[in-house]
């Protein structure tokens, strides 16, 4: 087995439960570690790839087992249910026979858990980091996941044909703010395969020019800055006036800049939520989605329908340390919808929120 954990090039280490421990105390790293299931909790920031710590060779472990036992754990109404488990998301924990040690209980990733003939005793596994968030905090565990092993492909294998349309959106024209990455241009391509007609607006051009290529003839691209309300009533009027209609908004658009309220170090002030960092936020995520929103009623209400979708955020219900500013947009988004959707609902007009919690795409 290759040196998963090593102080020095010429002296590598097998990796076991028991190196890593003394791994863990030679770094100085902080972990949890849990008697009852024998996983280790680290900081993310000590275990993510990209960390600006330079001792974490480590992270792309190359520790290997063989799956030895394992149980399908489905965990009751607790705090675990608001990191996605509960009856209908279970997960597997599992005993672990490395390579080279004892053995080891973890969770396995990458199985189904609902489909037992996916987990087989003996599965080979390979060592693997899992970020676990409970709503409040993220963690990271040390698990394993199957290797997968690619098939090689067949000179006259037929190709996937991919996924049938369901038209849902045809004719249906979205508007979808900040759609040239992200959550937005995922958005954007969802709505275009249903059908639609998307027209995407961003400060991006360049991107958002790119993404509406990949969108098919009938989409377009804008350039607007949400916060402006002049160009996003330029922009709803300049569509009305192609389209003669409006069916879908979606307030997407959204940035971070992310401080603590007040830093404090050795009883001095060193830092704190600059104001221009504040304002610029709320103007765009919060005053942003009132801007489109209010421009795009009116056609809405004409046609007798519509429906909008804004983008709300797990932390505008739990909240989350450094984000004075983000988290009050996310708030204050749940609660325009929540009186949008009294004031409007009469006009057939429907308004939602999401909440998703930490997405790995570019915000």
């Amino acid at each position: 087995m290759s040196d998963a954990i090593s102080t020095k090039a010429t002296e590598p280490r097998p990796f076991t439960a028991a190196s890593f421990y003394q791994y863990l105390s030679e770094k100085k790293l902080m972990a949890v570690h849990s008697k009852k299931t024998n996983a280790l909790y680290l900081p993310p920031k000590q275990i993510c790839p990209g960390s600006s710590c330079e001792d974490l060779e480590w992270v792309p472990l190359s520790g290997k087992g063989k799956l030895a036992g394992f149980t399908i754990i489905y965990v009751g109404p607790s705090f675990m249910t608001n990191a996605g488990f509960h009856r209908e998301n279970p997960y597997v924990a599992g005993i672990v026979t490395l390579d080279e040690g004892p053995q080891f209980c973890c969770r396995i990733t990458g199985v189904n858990p609902k489909d037992p003939a996916t987990i087989q005793i003996g599965m080979a596994l390979q060592a693997d980091f899992i970020q676990q968030f409970d709503g409040k905090t993220t963690k990271t565990v040390l698990g394993f996941c199957p290797q997968v092993q690619p098939s090689p492909a067949s000179a006259t294998q037929e190709p996937e044909s991919p996924a049938p349309k369901t038209l849902r959106l045809k004719g249906k024209v979205a508007l979808i703010t900040g759609g040239a990455a992200g959550i937005g241009k995922a958005t954007a391509e969802r709505f275009a395969a249903e059908g639609a007609i998307v027209v995407i607006c961003d400060i991006n051009e360049a991107v958002g020019q790119e993404v509406v290529k990949t969108l098919g003839p009938q989409a377009s691209f804008y350039k607007v800055n949400v916060a402006n309300r002049a160009e996003v009533q330029t922009w709803v009027e300049t569509v009305f006036a192609k389209y003669q209609r409006i069916d879908i908004l979606v307030n997407n658009a959204g940035i971070i800049r992310d401080n603590q309220l007040v830093k404090v170090k050795d009883g001095v002030v060193v830092k704190q939520m600059p104001e221009t960092d504040f304002d610029l936020v709320v103007s765009v995520n919060l005053k942003g989605t009132f801007n489109c929103t209010q421009a795009v009623v009116p056609f809405m209400m004409k046609q007798g329908s519509g429906v909008i979708l804004n983008a709300s955020s797990i932390v505008g219900l739990d909240g989350n340390f450094g984000q004075t500013n983000y988290v009050a947009t996310k708030a204050g988004i749940i609660g325009m919808v929540k009186v949008w959707a009294r004031e409007l609902g009469k006009y057939n007009i429907r308004v939602n929120a999401i909440a998703p919690g930490f997405t790995a795409t570019d915000i």
